[in-house]
């Protein structure tokens, strides 16, 4: 029974997403293909403090690494 209930809810919220879809004006045909973006890769000793510059330029913060001598690097990514 709970099976059905589940199945009935998410054929109803599946139905309504399309209603809602077609409503707003949108066809299959508007939607954009993915395209693969090709990114630049840029690592910043946290020490710098350049954050708000680099953050100005495009660049987005993908990781901080510490590494065993102590030093903690920031690794950013940008799309070319």
């Amino acid at each position: 029974m709970r099976r059905s209930v589940t199945a009935s809810a998410t054929a109803v919220l599946v139905a309504a997403c399309l209603i809602a879809f077609t409503a707003l004006g949108g066809s299959a045909e508007e939607i954009p293909k993915k395209v693969p973006l090709k990114w630049e890769y840029h690592k910043e000793s946290v020490s710098s403090g350049n954050f708000n510059e680099l953050g100005k330029d495009g660049w987005e913060l993908v990781a901080v690494t510490s590494y065993p001598n102590g030093a903690v690097v920031a690794y950013f990514k940008r799309s070319l």
